[in-house]
This record gives C-alpha cells, sequence and structure tokens, in this order.
C-alpha cells in the first residue's frame, strides 16, 4: 500500500506540474474570455451586440433573481472564477487555476473509479498516470473553459453510483450531489445523469425502489433550483428562457439574434463526419489506438465504461463534436486501455512476462508524455502534425503577442486610476466604475488622464478581456481609431485636449496574427501621420520573437493630432 501511494503521490505531482508549467503563456484567444471577463464581477455582460443580457433588458431596474444564473450558462463556475480572480488578481493564471485544480483532481478521481472496476491495484495507477500526461486533458484542464469541472462532477457522479450501487444506497446523496453542482457548472453535466441511470438499469440493480436515490435526485434538484427559478422568472417576465434550453426548445428570441457555438454545429451529417477529424486532431494516435484495440477486454462488470461511451457519442451527435467537447469522452478512452492493462496483468504470472510488459506501459506513458509536451510548450512544436503533435490543440494554445499587449497596458497604468471617464449607457457599468475608482482612491493611487486608442481589427475575446475589461470595469477610457477621428473632425483637433485628457495611446496590430480583420486603412493611416508628426513606436513583440502590435504613446503637450 505505501508503494501504490507513493506512485498515486507522483502521478499527482507530475500532473500538476504539467497543468500549471507556464500556465499564463496561451493568448486570450478563445471561449474562456467570455467566462473570465463576466466572473470579474461577476456579471452577466460582455460586450456583445447581438447576443444582450438581462442586465442591458432591464437597467437601470435590475431584478434580483437575475444574480441566480447567466443568460447562457449555470452560475457555478463563474462563481469558482471571481473567487481566484479576487484572489489573484485580473490575469491568465488566475481565471484558468480553478481547471487545473480541478483537472489533477480528476487524476485521482479516475484512480479511485478505476479501483472499482479493475481487480489488479496496477489498472488504476495506470489509468491515473495516462489521463495525468494525455493532451487532451492537459490541454483542458490548462483553459478558463468549463470542461475540466464538468469533468471532475461526471466522474465524481458516477464515482458515487457505483459506490452506492448496491451494499451502501446512502452514496446517492453524495452522487446527487456531485450531479448538481455539475449542473450548476454547465448542463452537458446531465451526461452524468444519464450514464448513471442506464448502468444502474443494466445492473439488475433495485435502487429504483430505493428512498436514498430519490433521495440523491432531490439534492441534486435542490441544489440547480437557483437555475430552474431563473428560468421560471425569465419566462414569466420575458416569454422565453434562458440561451441554452430555448435554443433547446425552439425559442428564438430577437435579443439572441447571434448565437455562437450553435451556428457552427451544422446538420447531423456535418456532426458525423466532424467527429473523428476532431478526435483524431486533439488526441494522441497511441491514446487512440491503444483505446480502440482495448475494447474487447472490456466484459459486464465493465457495463459503467461502454455505456458512458457510448452516451457521449450520442450525445456529440447532438452538440457536436468540437475540440473542448470531446475532452469529456478521454477519461472512457484511458478506461478501457485500463482495463486492458488489469487484463494482461492477472494473466502474466511469469516474472519475465509481467517485466517487458511493465517496460511497454512506461513507454506508452513517456512517449505521451512527449506529445503532450512538444504540443503545448514549444513556440512551434516539433514533427509532424498529429504523429508528434496534436494540430486542433496548437491551434487552441497560440501565443501571438496578446498577453505581451496586456502585460504592457498593465505596467503603463499601475497604481493608477482613469482622471476622466467616459458616460457609460448602463447604469450598473456606471456602478462598477465608480466602486473601481472608490477602491482606487482609498488605495492612494494617482489619477492619470489617459485616453486609449485602438485600430477595430483587435481579435474580438482579446480585445474583449486587454481593453474592454479595462474600460468596463475600471473606466479607462478606450475608443475606436475611427471615432476618435470623428470626434476631432467634428469638434476640433484639440477637442480631447479640452475634455482633459493629456496622455494618449493608440494600438495597431500586425496583420501576421490573428484578427478580426486586417488592419484598417484608417489605422495604418493615422499611425503614419503620427511617424511623421515624430513619434517612434514601441514594437511589442510574441514569445517568438515576432512583431505582434506597434503602440504609439504621445502627451497633448507634443503634439496635436
Amino acid at each position: 500500500m505505501k508503494k501504490t501511494a507513493l506512485v498515486l503521490t507522483l502521478i499527482i505531482i507530475l500532473a500538476a506540474t504539467l497543468r500549471l508549467f507556464a500556465l499564463s503563456t496561451a493568448d486570450p484567444l478563445g471561449d474562456e474570455v467570455l467566462y473570465s471577463f463576466r466572473a470579474i464581477g461577476p456579471m452577466d455582460f460582455d460586450t456583445a451586440a447581438l447576443q444582450t443580457t438581462p442586465l442591458e433588458w432591464f437597467d437601470p431596474d435590475i431584478p434580483v433573481w437575475t444574480n441566480l444564473s447567466f443568460h447562457d450558462h449555470p452560475p457555478l463556475v463563474f462563481l469558482i472564477q471571481h473567487f481566484f480572480l479576487r484572489l489573484f488578481g485580473e490575469n491568465n493564471f488566475a481565471f484558468r487555476l480553478p481547471s487545473v485544480l480541478f483537472g489533477v483532481a480528476s487524476v485521482y478521481l479516475i484512480y479511485l473509479l478505476s479501483r472499482r472496476l479493475f481487480t489488479s491495484r496496477a489498472a488504476p495507477l495506470f489509468a491515473a498516470a495516462l489521463l495525468a500526461v494525455t493532451i487532451n486533458q492537459v490541454f483542458i484542464s490548462r483553459t478558463g473553459l468549463q470542461e475540466s469541472i464538468v469533468i471532475f462532477f461526471i466522474l465524481f457522479t458516477l464515482f458515487f453510483i457505483q459506490c452506492a450501487s448496491p451494499d451502501n444506497p446512502r452514496f446517492f446523496y453524495a452522487a446527487g450531489a456531485a450531479l448538481g453542482l455539475g449542473l450548476l457548472s454547465k448542463y452537458t453535466a446531465a451526461i452524468a445523469a444519464i450514464i448513471g441511470l442506464f448502468y444502474l438499469l443494466s445492473s439488475n440493480c433495485p435502487a429504483f425502489k430505493n428512498r436514498h436515490l430519490w433521495g440523491g435526485l432531490l439534492l441534486a434538484v435542490l441544489l440547480f433550483s437557483p437555475v430552474i427559478f431563473y428560468n421560471l422568472k425569465l419566462y414569466q417576465s420575458v416569454g422565453h428562457f434562458d440561451f441554452q434550453i430555448s435554443y433547446i426548445l425552439g425559442q428564438r428570441p430577437e435579443v439572441w439574434a447571434s448565437a455562437p457555438g450553435k451556428e457552427e454545429i451544422g446538420t447531423l451529417s456535418n456532426r458525423l463526419s466532424a467527429f473523428l477529424p476532431t478526435l483524431i486532431g486533439s488526441n494522441s494516435p497511441l491514446l487512440l489506438l491503444l483505446a480502440a484495440a482495448s475494447l474487447f477486454t472490456l466484459r459486464r462488470r465493465h457495463a459503467l465504461i461502454y455505456i458512458s461511451l457510448a452516451s457521449l457519442i450520442l450525445l456529440y451527435l447532438f452538440i457536436g463534436p468540437t475540440v473542448r467537447f470531446l475532452t469529456m469522452l478521454t477519461p472512457f478512452l484511458i478506461l478501457p486501455a485500463a482495463a486492458f492493462f488489469d487484463f494482461i496483468i492477472l494473466r502474466a504470472p511469469s516474472l519475465t512476462r509481467l517485466f517487458y510488459f511493465s517496460t511497454a506501459i512506461f513507454l506508452i506513458l513517456a512517449a505521451e508524455l512527449a506529445f503532450t509536451a512538444n504540443t503545448l510548450f514549444p513556440p512551434r512544436p516539433f514533427g509532424q502534425s498529429r504523429l508528434t503533435y496534436a494540430p486542433l490543440v496548437v491551434a487552441e494554445t497560440s501565443r501571438w503577442g496578446y498577453n505581451q499587449l496586456d502585460s504592457y497596458l498593465t505596467a503603463e497604468l499601475a497604481n493608477r486610476f482613469p482622471a476622466r471617464v467616459f458616460d457609460s449607457r448602463y447604469q450598473f457599468i456606471s456602478n462598477r466604475q465608480d466602486d473601481s475608482l472608490a477602491a482606487a482612491r482609498a488605495a492612494s493611487f494617482s489619477p492619470y488622464a489617459a485616453l486609449i486608442i485602438y485600430d477595430d481589427s483587435l481579435w474580438n475575446v482579446s480585445q474583449l478581456w486587454i481593453l474592454d475589461r479595462r474600460q468596463i470595469y475600471h473606466g479607462w477610457p478606450t475608443i475606436k481609431i475611427e471615432d476618435f477621428l470623428a470626434a476631432t473632425s467634428e469638434n476640433g483637433p484639440d477637442y480631447f485636449r479640452r475634455s482633459g485628457f493629456t496622455n494618449f495611446y493608440f494600438i495597431l496590430p500586425s496583420p501576421d496574427i490573428p484578427l478580426k480583420n486586417l488592419p484598417t486603412e484608417t489605422g495604418v493611416s493615422f499611425a503614419s501621420r503620427l511617424s511623421l508628426a515624430g513619434l517612434s513606436p514601441l514594437v511589442i513583440s510574441s514569445p517568438s520573437a515576432t512583431p505582434a502590435f506597434s503602440v504609439f504613446k504621445w502627451t497633448a503637450a507634443q503634439i496635436n493630432i
């Protein structure tokens, strides 16, 4: 037992190291920003003009019930991220750290679940080690997305269902609590209930006559009740449910003219055709081959594994097989591999055979670790796509220089607060800015009359995190170059100086980084005017030394543009 504990501890340390190492380096380019931005408040608003929220509809008389959930997702992940953002500040590390912690906890959970599924002591350790190092799970545990937390609660729910059936029915309460918390994290956690239902049916378990099972389900409903109440009040107020439920029910309210994530799902044939390419592009070939080859070793006592696989694959036919969704499948690809390990080790009495088999397992884990490290950590991965790295994961973890722009602005605005603030369209935003200004004054920060001008080609979510976050939560004035020039054309070239601004920044991105569109002609022309006026830009480069942004900085006393 001491050896097992030592090996498991080393596996947990390895899992934590892979998930924590250089955690902040990937740029904020994906959907994680849409959660972390709102988690700062927490506040259900992210500037999306085509997908407005109840805060905008009801402002300034916002009902109290709007605090119970968010218009597109349940609240738990936002609240967890809010805690870590308050603790560590508004940065990539803080909003990604919860995923790390839940990802590491999932490694321990798959060990516990495997102990109930397999006979040998080594098979659970192999399952934990493989989950610790496989690319799909390391990747999702290093982003601020919800899936790492959802995977944890799915495994937690299934573990307690295993514990409860048939000898310890009181564990159904723990399963219900895990399910309820999973649903509070994301609706897709409901797959745990479906898996659990079919597992209990397949095992001929008399659980459906057991009051503890129904008590556990009641506990899940009670934990999820804030979201239920939120949806009832939303329907009562505006005639439809939240974004996800209204989409499932075929409601298409005008306030949600855009349906990000839904528009890309496509037809059933699109989803079917996308499944294998996405699975192959986001996993190592070794894991996929090992999982496929191991399926024949599954027995009736492994019903939980193949029910989980079948349920998740059917779910993907409904929601689409995106990279982030497929991460929920990975633990159930690893369990068949562990079942194969269990099958072999129990039939290998010879020490020589056991030695060769153990060596093969070590090489498998080493190869998986190398594949993961090569995908995530070098500026550019080595070797051949899909063979030595996962191309779809590389695309999700790029480093183009947005982090460096964020760091530059953080240094420029440190220990300062905006001396001038633009009027806000919404009262709830004005209230947030007032709170931020009051806190800055209480901390003896210095007033700074800065205006940040930017070319409107920045990647949408990166702009949300780097610029809109500073304006909406802290009051720092930011303005598109077209709006800046329109204001000076209408009111005179010294309009902003007369308005009290003394320090100016203009941000122009390079066309070689991910952008919403190419840098605008207006932005490029304005940069030329600044250069002709004698200003030299600061060039901000990516970690690979590729120029990413040109930032012009000047004072009202220097030039009057």
